[in-house]
This record gives C-alpha cells, structure tokens and sequence, in this order.
C-alpha cells in the first residue's frame, strides 16, 4: 500500500495528500524499518514534486522526526543517506513556504546531520555534507546573524536570553570538530570553511558566536 502511495501522492490534491502525511507521523512512531523506509520514498516523491503543496508544518514536523530518529535508532547506511537527502530537498520546499518555521527548527536539522556525519557509512556522510552546504549557502542570512549579535550586545548589558538560531547553530558546528567526527574532520572542516565563506563580513562576528553558543548551551544543562 505504501510503495503503491508514492507513485499517486505526488499527483493528489493537498487536501488528501496532507491527510496522508498525518498518518505516516503515526506509523513512524511503529519504527519498523520497512515502513520508514517506504514513508522515506513516499516522501522523497512529493519533496521531488514541483506541483505537489503540502502543508509546511506536517512536512518539517515529519522531516524533524526522521532527523531525531538517527540518534536513538540504529539505521542503515541507505537509511540515513536517504534522510540526509530528504532533510535537503524536504527542508528547500518548507522554507519556500514558510521560512519561519522552518529557521526555528534548523538547529534540530543541523544536529541531525552532524549525528549523520559521523556515522561510519561514506554514503550517508557525503549526504550530510551536501545538505549541509545547501542549508549554510540558503538558510544563513544577515538577518539571522543580525539578531544573534544583537543578543550578545544585550546579554553584555546583562539582559538574560536563550541561545539565537545563529547561535545554536555555531555551536552544533563547532562539534563536528569533536573526537566523535575524527574520522571525517576533512569533510567537518569544508562544512565550517563554507560557513566562514558565506558570513563574509561576519566571519570575526561568527568566531564570536561560536564560542559563546558553546558557553550557552554547555550552562543550558
């Protein structure tokens, strides 16, 4: 029923496509490799979809899942190639839509893919890589660095706050460079040299955010 599915939802209407997305949230939760695996290629059809508009929300809360699930379920290489791939080409069509409520989540798509990078499967890691690339390159604005040096001018005047996306960000960057990534330092090291080249200007800002996203999140426990 489910490989059936992704041939015809990339052809529904968004009404009974978004009712469909709300079960696959469901049998997600049944963790059965066989049925991830399918809701995974269903997913990828309708991310691959120009046509097809799905509600943001139940599409980034679907992706999300998946992400969360690389860290507390033990998965395939093809598994988690195949989420990186998703949290690529998934995460473009949400922020299209409704860039807000995608830049909330991208810390959790972030760690994600870091969690994908050192995993030992070369596949999955020139995966994570790539979607890496796309999100730094699409998703990293002057805007969100904006607020992130906003807060730490206010923090500096004493005015207590959460971690920015920007951030968080940082410091989910800085530990690719941690024991756990060893073997793929090369590849954590082109990841966070993109960064660096996107900032531009805020390259200094961005060094600065690093460390004190890192002091954040270490007190945050």
């Amino acid at each position: 029923m489910l490989d059936a599915l992704k041939c015809c939802l990339p052809l529904m209407a968004s009404k009974p496509s978004n009712t469909i997305l709300k079960y696959f949230t469901a049998l997600l939760g049944l963790r059965q490799p066989i049925v991830t695996k399918s809701i995974l290629e269903n997913l990828h059809a309708v991310g691959d979809s120009p046509t097809v508009q799905l509600k943001p929300d139940m599409l980034l809360d679907l992706m999300c899942s998946l992400g969360m699930s690389v860290s507390t379920e033990r998965k395939s290489g093809d598994e988690l190639a195949s989420i990186a791939r998703l949290l690529n080409i998934g995460t473009r069509k949400v922020y299209s839509q409704n860039k807000h409520i995608f830049v909330v989540k991208l810390p959790l798509v972030f760690t994600s893919l870091g969690d994908i990078l050192a995993s030992e499967f070369e596949e999955a890691r020139f995966c994570a890589v790539e979607t890496f690339k796309g999100l730094i390159d699409n998703c990293i604005d002057e805007n969100m660095v904006s607020q992130g040096i906003d807060q730490i001018k206010a923090r500096h005047k004493g005015v207590r706050s959460n971690p920015t996306v920007i951030e968080k960000i940082c410091a989910i960057l800085e530990g690719l460079l941690d024991v756990r990534c060893s073997d793929v330092w090369d590849k954590s090291f082109l990841v966070i040299s993109l960064a660096f080249d996107t900032l531009g200007k805020y390259t200094a800002v961005f060094i600065l955010i690093l460390c004190v996203g890192i002091v954040l999140l270490v007190l945050s426990f």
